[in-house]
């Protein structure tokens, strides 16, 4: 696999369906920031994104085995890198 020497940082909720991202940082704050590490999403941890529903929101990920549902402005504040293209 090639990766880019210096990968893009994008919101998660710009990644498509199918695709695996790296979490490179949180933009969250208080409880929402908190939920959000209690479900997995942590530094270098992988995701990947599984679906959207058909209005836009929610979005379903993949996260360390198992399947979260985010608000598309939720993971708007999760910050990742696309490795794998």
């Amino acid at each position: 696999m090639n990766q880019s020497p210096n990968p893009e940082i994008i919101p998660l909720n710009k990644i498509t369906p199918g695709t695996h991202a790296k979490i490179v940082g949180l933009k969250a704050t208080g409880l929402l920031l908190q939920r959000l590490l209690a479900m997995g999403f942590t530094r270098e941890c992988e995701i990947k994104m599984v679906k959207r529903a058909p209005l836009g929101d929610p979005i379903q990920f993949r996260v360390r085995g198992s399947a979260v549902s985010l608000r598309s402005s939720e993971a708007a504040l999760v910050l990742v890198t696309v490795p794998y293209n």
